[in-house]
């Protein structure tokens, strides 16, 4: 019996695993890393002693963690994290141990903000505190409020276990758990398959709301600038609520695998979208935290005040709970994001959702909470159906001003949405009145055995396990891309965003607006945790040639796009038109009264990871074609001739046997003046004997000395010193090209990504620019492109610092706003 239920929970678990990895689930934190620790983890602690697994457990969680960081940064988490518990048992006065652990988190504080530096450690403030933080922050206080209070000492390996817990190491906004909630669900009962099935159950219910959460996040919730009338603003409102789905769904995934080593946790939430009030919603929505304010700060609040009556205490006991909430929130912001957010929104949300809170609890301790008789009523079924409506509209309401930027914003946004006619309103209530009677409807299916949605009861039940079999294996066929080919490219555009961990096709400031968006955002502890790593995923590291989208060329170009193809790359589709642009089709020849446009560039230009609509060409191109002026052309074209790894010289040679076919007015070269990188792949290029194509090549290479044989270090070491003379010449060359057959050339400057780390010895681009105009270039520059967000929502991921769907977009804004600038010069417009 116990090898039949071993076989059928690897099965489900592989395939729950399965789904995480092929939708890149939490990625960025680090998830899919620690997958095999999880897998592998759970199929030795099943045949493991009972002594033993506890240990085993704590030894499985420090390995990740040494894994995750690597040296010296696991040392630091893992010696810090012993000496934190170490002061707890100090053989001194409770008040004192206190004393010392408070004294010894304010001096790691200063680390955190910045006012001191650990010499020669760079990633201890943005990567070590951090996790160091998400393990203790918390689980801390609520430690030592239990230690006061312990009766039977626990074991080294509970203590370690309770605060090294394995999915902490990749999701520092981890649930608060309870110590001695922690310690009595260790094997809680006899059923060790149960529980192991519970926690399977719950880690595919943990994925699933994270794929919902991909679904509301990029099909549900609206721009907010796009917010007009109620046809925008209920889906705003609402969408901005359900993405909490998020923190639903990685409360539920990160309490699942701990169920795979025994810890048969209670539920993180029930079902708090059907809350009947704000104090029932308090008791649905993350009960980790509801218990652990509960147990630090509201019992003995009212004990202390119960005295003067039980009403004014009960009032003023919440009001302490949710001053508190509001605090540690703050607190919470510090530690994970490095700054302390004292917004009027937040202040707001807490004192407001306080308040109706109280209003709920006062009512309830004067009337007794709602009953929830058997048998169908149709009036208490009215009831409580307008109740769970009513509460989730105000509630998704507080919620969208708590993820406003700030109390203008929120008044800007309702305003412009509740600017609808009477007709609008008399929809909505019918909508509302739907909702209702809808709920009516379930109650009364309820009352004759019908259920619906997820039971936390039957999770631990065989049929549980096959439910999730099958929707993991659904989940898989239908992520196969070849799948969704015949309904073109919105569908296969549609499931590329939804298996992809960093959305690209909506605006990245949406997920940086609610305050769990700001904590989960791709910042710096993402960013510099993959730096620590010195690592991308595995499907990552394609070249476009690998792919599947490029060829190679066997001379100085090197390779090509392939016409006329269709490839994911960097997890987006890269297509390609009938003359290998990575472009939309045109013709070969100029179309009467249009203006067209040719960039030449780079990675950036051609863009990976981001479909081809938001590329900043394409941004362009749209937003030229809906300027209005009297002069303007019948049609804007940008044609884009980029190829990722493309330097000055491949750039030339596009420009001189490609662009000019096309009749350009203007030929737009980004600056590729990186030397180190000119250098390296010319270096690369003479080490494997390709063609040089060019004679100035080939007297270069004489005059630098270079011999069969000579080892490409050898041959960049000689060629450094022609850099700058190469550049030059590849001006020059490609400028004469242009205007040879009537084209003008622009070279542009596009600033590069914020973050990312420059070449040592990369020139100010000012130098380039005045040998680019001593060349004959016209010159622009598209500085300021990314200015006012934070810089890290640039980044195409963690691990790589190409521009994402917004830095195009603010390119293609900034370059419109420049060629308009320049429209004279340019002859972008008519006389």
């Amino acid at each position: 019996m116990k090898i039949k239920g071993y076989c059928s929970l690897a099965g489900q678990l592989v395939l729950v695993l399965l789904v995480a990895k092929v939708y890149h689930v939490e990625e960025m934190y680090g998830f899919l890393q620690i997958v095999p620790f999880l897998f592998f983890g759970f199929l030795v602690h099943f045949w493991l002693p009972v002594a033993w697994r506890l240990p085993f457990f704590v030894a499985l969680s420090l390995a990740s963690l040494v894994y995750l960081l690597g040296f010296p940064h696991s040392l630091g988490v893992i010696c810090l994290g012993f000496f934190l518990i170490a002061l707890c048992h100090l053989p001194i006065p409770f008040f004192w141990r206190v004393a010392l652990i408070v004294t010894v988190a304010a001096g790691l504080a200063v680390f955190r903000a910045g006012w001191a530096v650990m010499p020669g450690w760079e990633a201890f403030p943005t990567v070590v505190l951090p996790l160091l933080a998400g393990m203790f922050m918390f689980r801390m206080i609520i430690y030592l409020h239990d230690l006061r209070r312990e009766r039977a000492p626990a074991s080294l390996w509970e203590r370690g276990a309770y605060f090294f817990l394995l999915p902490n190491i990749c999701c520092p906004l981890f649930p608060v758990v309870d110590y001695r909630t922690f310690c009595h669900s260790y094997y809680r009962g006899d059923d060790e398959i149960g529980i192991y099935q519970k926690g399977i159950v719950r880690m595919f219910r943990g994925i699933t709301h994270l794929l919902l959460y991909r679904v509301v996040y990029l099909y549900v919730v609206p721009d907010p600038a796009s917010v007009n009338g109620l046809g925008t603003l209920i889906p705003y409102v609402l969408g901005t609520y359900l993405l909490y789905l998020r923190i639903s769904g990685l409360f539920h995934l990160s309490i699942g695998s701990l169920g795979l080593f025994g810890f048969d946790l209670p539920p993180v939430f029930r079902r708090f979208l059907l809350a009947e009030s704000f104090a029932d919603l308090w008791r649905r929505a993350n009960i980790y935290w509801k218990d652990f304010m509960v147990k630090v700060f509201y019992f003995p609040a009212f004990m202390r005040l119960r005295a003067g009556g039980t009403a004014p205490a009960l009032v003023m006991s919440v009001g302490v709970v949710f001053a508190a909430a509001w605090v540690l929130h703050l607190y919470q912001g510090f530690w994970l994001r490095g700054e302390i957010s004292l917004g009027a929104t937040d202040f707001l949300f807490w004192a407001i959702m306080g308040m109706l809170v109280v209003v709920n609890i006062l009512h309830e301790y004067r009337r007794g909470r709602p009953v929830h008789a058997r048998g169908f009523v149709f009036r208490r079924a009215l009831s409580r159906s307008a109740r769970v409506v009513g509460t989730l509209g105000v509630v998704a309401v507080l919620w969208t001003l708590w993820s406003s930027l700030s109390v203008a914003e929120f008044r800007d946004i309702m305003g412009r949405g509740l600017r609808s006619g009477a007709g609008a309103y008399v929809l909505l209530l019918l909508g509302v009145l739907a909702l209702v009677f809808a709920g009516v409807g379930v109650q009364w299916l309820g009352s004759r055995g019908m259920t619906f949605g997820f039971d936390e009861r039957r999770a631990a039940t065989p049929r549980a396990g096959f439910v999730t079999a099958l929707g993991a294996s659904l989940l898989l066929i239908v992520s196969v891309p070849a799948l969704w080919e015949p309904f073109g490219p919105s569908f296969d555009d549609t499931m590329a965003a939804l298996r992809n961990d960093r959305f690209n096709q909506r605006d990245v400031e949406l997920a940086n607006r609610g305050y769990y968006e700001r904590m989960l955002a791709p910042g710096t502890y993402a960013a510099e945790l993959w730096q620590v790593q010195g690592r991308r995923p595995g499907d990552w590291q394609k070249t476009i040639v690998q792919a599947g989208a490029g060829r190679y060329t066997g001379n100085l170009l090197r390779y090509q796009l392939k016409p006329s193809t269709k490839v994911i790359f960097k997890r987006a589709w890269l297509r390609t038109n009938r003359w290998g642009m990575r472009d939309r089709d045109y013709d070969l020849h100029k179309p009467p009264n249009t203006f067209r446009i040719a960039l030449v560039g780079a990675s950036n230009e051609m863009g990976w990871g981001v479909e081809n609509d938001l590329l900043y060409e394409a941004v362009a191109e749209k937003l030229l074609n809906r300027v209005d002026h009297p002069g303007r052309f019948g049609k804007y074209e940008i044609l884009n001739f980029a190829v990722t790894g493309y330097t000055l010289l491949q750039a030339m040679m596009v420009v001189e046997e490609k662009v000019g076919r096309f009749e350009p007015d203007v030929m737009v070269f980004r600056n590729l003046s990186d030397s180190e990188v000119l250098v390296s792949m010319l270096a690369l290029r003479i080490e494997k004997g390709d063609d040089l194509y060019y004679p100035y090549l080939y007297e270069l290479a004489q005059r630098a000395g270079l011999r069969p044989h000579m080892s490409r270090k050898e041959i960049a070491k000689r060629l450094r010193s022609f850099s700058d003379e190469i550049i030059v010449w590849g001006y020059q060359r490609m400028s004469k090209a242009c205007r040879d057959r009537g084209i003008l050339p622009v070279w542009m400057h596009v600033p590069p990504m914020p973050g990312k780390r420059e070449h040592a010895g990369s020139k100010n681009p000012s130098v380039w620019r005045a040998a680019a105009e001593k060349a004959g270039f016209i010159t622009i520059t598209l500085d300021g492109a990314f200015e006012g967000i934070d810089p890290w929502n640039f980044w195409l991921a963690p691990w790589d610092a190409h521009a994402n769907a917004l830095a195009h977009r603010r390119l293609g804004e900034k370059l419109v706003e420049v060629l308009l600038a320049h429209a004279d010069t340019l002859g972008l417009f008519r006389d």
